[in-house]
């Protein structure tokens, strides 16, 4: 669902959340189509709302604080998302509610590549990365593992 909105296949999404929306009222998936389909206010109200459940899963917490801190516009209000982002980051490695090695790899799924290059940039976000083993020295040193062998098993990691 999130992926037909976020290609612009808003009428098949719109669809899949009438099928969702029967089995569960309030779900992330409409913040996210809310999100890829431009509706920025309604997607932060949405978001907000559904982050002020006590059961909201820490995950969704985590991707929704990325996705709106799309820095368009109002820089302060995607700065303080990015600083959310990382909080729920830190719980999430603590609690081992988070499965850590997918955070880079999700987050460029998930986001813009605005929000992407503005978490890049945040210091606490890099030294997180480097608490757990997955800042850039060792993320090139796994692609240069994995060029090194790319003829033998068919796999080649840009940068």
């Amino acid at each position: 669902m999130a992926l037909l909105s976020r290609t612009g296949q808003y009428g098949r999404a719109e669809a899949d959340l009438e099928i969702l929306r029967g089995r569960v009222p309030r779900n992330f998936g409409v913040f996210s189509h809310l999100y890829w389909s431009g509706e920025t206010a309604a997607a932060i109200a949405y978001f907000d709302d559904l982050a002020r459940r006590r059961n909201f899963p820490l995950w969704m917490n985590l991707w929704g604080s990325l996705m709106l801190a799309d820095p368009q516009g109002d820089v302060e209000h995607a700065d303080r998302r990015i600083e959310q982002a990382v909080d729920y980051l830190e719980e999430g490695a603590r609690s081992r509610t988070l499965w850590v090695p997918q955070v880079r790899t999700i987050a460029r799924a998930q986001c813009t590549d605005a929000v992407v290059t503005v978490l890049r940039e945040n210091d606490r976000y890099q030294r997180w990365l480097r608490s757990v083993g997955l800042d850039d020295d060792v993320r090139d040193a796994f692609i240069g593992m994995v060029n090194k062998h790319s003829a033998s098993i068919g796999i080649a990691i840009g940068r």
